[in-house]
């Protein structure tokens, strides 16, 4: 599913290899600069290697174009740093823009997450939880094939459980995870395989 073959990115990441398989939770673990969210970034080619090749799901990052990493991304569910988000529609058409028109499963997602009363504003009237919420939302609806997710509990610590038990019910259902945290609450109470930064 994703695979990382001698990957230096500097100054974060020198000949860094990995690879998660199809159907696996794998925790990405590290200190704050450790290289985590870097590693997100290569596994969904927004930012490419400066040595070595990423893979996911049989695409190349030696081989990258608009048209393939746009394939991947349509499989592939996000909860980034910085969400990408239409900040001009409301908040239950931005989970249409991504999972079609089922405005049900849409309405289910935002109430699953505490969002339901907020589907008619836009995400900039959003606390910064709350805008993880909807990245949640959108995750959770859409039900990807591959989800790469940068520390979801990061702003959310009163919700935490509840995010995890989202994420880990995606993972049940097929999806694969790739996490980063540093949160080792979640790392005890879950035990996933795990490849540590330093």
């Amino acid at each position: 599913m994703i695979e990382f073959i001698d990957v230096s990115l500097p100054p974060v990441l020198e000949n860094f290899n990995f690879r998660v398989d199809k159907g696996e939770f794998l925790f990405l673990v590290g200190k704050t600069g450790a290289g985590k969210t870097t590693a997100l970034k290569l596994a969904c080619f927004k930012t490419l290697p400066k040595s070595g090749e990423v893979k996911v799901m049989g695409v190349s990052s030696k081989r990258i174009s608009p048209q393939n990493r746009l394939i991947v991304l349509k499989k592939t569910g996000l909860f980034l740093e910085q969400p990408l988000f239409f900040e001009d529609a409301s908040l239950v058409n931005n989970l249409l823009y991504v999972i079609g028109s089922n405005r049900s499963r849409a309405l289910e997602s935002l109430n699953i997450v505490g969002l339901l009363d907020k589907k008619d504003i836009t995400p900039p009237k959003l606390s910064r939880g709350e805008r993880d919420l909807l990245q949640i939302a959108i995750l959770y609806a859409k039900k990807p094939i591959l989800a790469l997710i940068d520390e979801p509990t990061a702003f959310l610590e009163d919700r935490k459980w509840k995010i995890m038990e989202l994420i880990t019910e995606l993972h049940i259902l097929g999806t694969t995870v790739f996490m980063t945290t540093k949160d080792e609450e979640v790392l005890k109470r879950y035990p996933y395989r795990r490849i540590y930064l330093l």
